[in-house]
């Protein structure tokens, strides 16, 4: 299998592209239903059907939850970040940086960082077996071509 840079997305081919934004689509999606278990709107909030706006509110009660901690200066650094680039690679070290601080704050963010644990073993074998498949196709294509 190919190594592509992850800093350049643009320069990954169309079919491992698409794989890759299906499986961060799935994975957001989880994400979005494990935090709205874990951060429920409250009776008084209202409850919107467009779905921009319930992402909206699930953004605002995360945010407020993330700032309601010990790790509100990291957060806001890594939201500064992101805010200015677009692209959280570009955010590693806020991203790191947030991450040691929710550790060290484990009791309250537990939650949090158990969602994104089981996001990240999800996408992990997501890449695992569509790596397992692109290997299998070029073997095959490979074989194929030695018998032709």
């Amino acid at each position: 299998m190919e190594d592509y840079d992850v800093e350049d997305v643009d320069d990954v081919p169309e079919k491992v592209s698409v794989q890759l934004e299906a499986m961060a689509k799935a994975t957001v999606e989880m994400v979005d239903r494990e935090l709205n278990d874990f951060l429920p709107l409250k009776l008084e909030e209202s409850s919107s059907t467009d779905e921009r706006e319930e992402y909206d509110e699930l953004s605002v009660r995360f945010c407020d939850f993330m700032e309601a901690g010990g790790c509100k200066e990291s957060f806001k650094a890594l939201e500064d970040c992101m805010d200015d680039t677009q692209r959280i690679l570009k955010c590693r070290k806020h991203l790191t940086l947030l991450k040691k601080c929710m550790d060290a704050h484990f009791c309250y963010y537990q939650p949090i960082l158990k969602i994104a644990k089981t996001a990240e073993v999800n996408m992990l074998k997501d890449i695992h077996a569509f790596v397992l498949k692109q290997e299998e196709e070029e073997l095959a294509a490979s074989n194929q071509a030695d018998e032709g």
